[in-house]
């Protein structure tokens, strides 16, 4: 429990044993009840039972059983990078939000620009060079 207590996201790799286990739901429970960032990555065919779908029931899932799995990339980085937006790490998301600017992922100019989840990386000049990357050229 003292990991997960200096942890700012917790991964949890969702199977029909995380299902079962005690031990899971008492570690799901400790991440939520610290504020931490939980996501599920799914890895089996299973929905959550008992308390752990009272927990995973409001946050978003990473399915990991239904191809194409390199799809999963993208998504999975911009929410770390939002994570760490967030909890005062702007390297971290600077780093991660770099590297979705260089494949086709779900970030584009207008989000960065506008989106208030983004609000913390605004003032950093980082900001404005990943939108002048993100932007379309000049005709």
């Amino acid at each position: 429990m003292q990991g997960i207590a200096r942890c700012r996201v917790f991964v949890l790799v969702f199977t029909d044993h995380a299902n079962d286990s005690e031990h899971v739901g008492r570690e799901v429970a400790n991440a939520f009840s610290l504020g931490l960032a939980v996501i599920p990555f799914r890895i089996e065919a299973v929905n959550p039972r008992d308390n752990l779908a009272y927990f995973l029931e409001t946050v978003q899932w990473f399915d990991a059983i239904t191809p194409p799995l390199h799809c999963l990339a993208g998504p999975m980085e911009m929410n770390l990078a939002l994570v760490y937006a967030w909890t005062n790490e702007p390297d971290l998301a600077f780093e991660k939000l770099s590297s979705l600017t260089k494949v086709p992922s779900l970030l584009f100019y207008g989000q960065l620009k506008r989106d208030p989840e983004w609000e913390p990386l605004r003032q950093d000049p980082r900001h404005e060079k990943l939108l002048a990357e993100l932007a379309l050229p000049d005709r």
